[in-house]
């Protein structure tokens, strides 16, 4: 499989735009087929399920940082309220 490795690693930097995450995101599929080694029962396959299983990884990381994004997106500091602040309550 070894082979396949220059092929994932430029499909990574196409879909990542970065030297540093497209070799962590070959690393990383490498490391899955390794993991999942079994589950190829064809061996001219290989290519195509490498191709995959990058995709799919890189999906995730996507997922995952989409996710992280929203879930702590700041409050805009600039914008006013239309309800008087509560420490003008305290005033009257």
């Amino acid at each position: 499989m070894d082979e396949y490795l220059p092929r994932v690693y430029r499909f990574a930097l196409r879909l990542t735009g970065s030297r540093q995450d497209a070799e962590d995101l070959a690393q990383e599929t490498f490391l899955q087929a390794w993991r999942r080694r079994g589950d190829l029962r064809d061996p001219d396959a290989a290519r195509v399920w490498l191709f995959t299983i990058a995709r799919n990884l890189w999906n995730d990381w996507l997922r995952r940082k989409y996710r992280r994004r929203t879930a702590v997106e700041p409050l805009q500091e600039d914008h006013e309220s239309a309800a008087a602040p509560p420490d003008r309550n305290l005033m009257v």
